[in-house]
């Protein structure tokens, strides 16, 4: 379905819409399957290693700042799942003009899945940053 208009001599021009389908569903798609990875993956180390993060004579602060990167890592990999999911429907509607029968605009719904994304990757340095005061105050108390 590519525009075959080639009157400038460059190759054929496509539009917005198979462009957004061809690059940015596709990076898209990766970048939040391998960010999901690496969320899922911090949470299930640092719930592993938990009991040596915390020590035996562990502060409340302490556990208290686990609680928080915990909650912030869950919550960054629903916002990532759910962009994910927003991606995809927003390269369907981009594909089809539609979702589930309704027309839809790919760009109304492409922006808010990109902003999910954003906020995963804030709540991601969140929790990263929360576990590192998690080990400073294991340093500073042993």
């Amino acid at each position: 379905m590519k525009n075959q208009d080639t009157s400038d001599g460059n190759a054929p021009k496509s539009s917005p819409e198979e462009r957004f389908v061809e690059f940015q569903y596709t990076e898209m798609k990766d970048l939040t399957k391998h960010f999901l990875t690496l969320i899922a993956g911090t949470l299930v180390l640092t719930l592993t290693v938990a009991e040596k993060l915390l020590g035996a004579s562990a502060s409340e602060t302490a556990k208290t700042l686990l609680g928080y990167s915990w909650a912030s890592l869950i919550l960054a990999f629903i916002l990532a799942g759910i962009g994910l999911t927003g991606i995809f429907f927003a390269a369907l509607a981009a594909r089809e003009r539609a979702v589930f029968g309704f027309a839809a605009n790919y760009q109304k719904i492409a922006r808010p899945s990109y902003i999910a994304v954003d906020l995963a990757g804030i709540l991601y340095v969140v929790a990263l940053t929360l576990l590192v005061a998690v080990g400073i105050l294991r340093l500073h108390v042993s």
